[in-house]
């Protein structure tokens, strides 16, 4: 389908829809993907040495250099422990 015929398609589509809720529904999407073109990724904001540190972070996991969750927990409350 040609981008003309999708777009009368889908202007006629829209025509017939009597629930609110729907019509909603389609403006926020259709407004939040028009907006993606001019929003900026955080990624590309972060200095350099930041995205160093998450990717060394992200690398250390897969290699299973970690340490889990649970035990890292136990660790907390052993060292901060609450009365």
């Amino acid at each position: 389908m040609e981008t003309y015929e999708l777009k009368s398609s889908l202007h006629e589509l829209i025509e017939n829809i009597e629930d609110n809720n729907i019509l909603s529904a389609i403006y926020l999407l259709l407004a939040k993907q028009g907006h993606k073109k001019i929003e900026k990724d955080f990624w590309d904001e972060l200095p350099k040495h930041v995205k160093a540190g998450i990717e060394e972070g992200l690398a250390q996991s897969e290699r299973n250099e970690g340490i889990p969750h649970d035990q890292v927990m136990k660790q907390i409350k052993a060292k901060y422990q609450r009365a």
